[in-house]
């Protein structure tokens, strides 16, 4: 894998996408212009409470760029993984062996109740593959 260090530990803050903070959807717009892979994430518009107004936009923009899978056995490195924790939705970046990066906003809870911490970390798949709803693979 290669070394993804720099991602680890990155502050949660909404609507944002630096090495200074970023929120979900930012962590994987910085993963992916890091790596050149592009479409990244943007679709252009951005309104504060979009998630509350239009919860799905985002999932529309991935199947529009990206090839669906509902399988996570097929994912590959840099693939996107769109999952559920508690009816919320939260995008990753798929690493290898079933890791993912992502990042949680402040109080968000896990299936038992624990909070996760606001920050950008590496979760194993018994932790996210509960809550899978699709991946989006890279167009090459």
């Amino acid at each position: 894998m290669k070394d993804i260090s720099k991602y680890i530990g990155i502050p949660y803050e909404f609507a944002k996408w630096s090495y200074e903070s970023a929120d979900c959807v930012g962590l994987v717009r910085l993963f992916y212009s890091d790596n050149h892979w592009y479409p990244n994430c943007d679709d252009g518009v951005f309104q504060k409470d979009w998630y509350e107004k239009e919860s799905l936009r985002l999932v529309r923009y991935l199947a529009k760029h990206w090839n669906k899978t509902r399988n996570p056995d097929e994912l590959q490195y840099g693939d996107i993984v769109y999952f559920l924790i508690n009816q919320e939705g939260h995008v990753g970046i798929f690493l290898e062996y079933g890791k993912i990066l992502t990042t949680f906003p402040p109080e968000c809870k896990q299936w038992d109740g624990s909070i996760l911490p606001s920050t950008s970390m590496i979760l194993h798949r018994c932790l996210w593959e509960q809550g899978f709803t699709a991946g989006f693979k890279r167009k090459e």
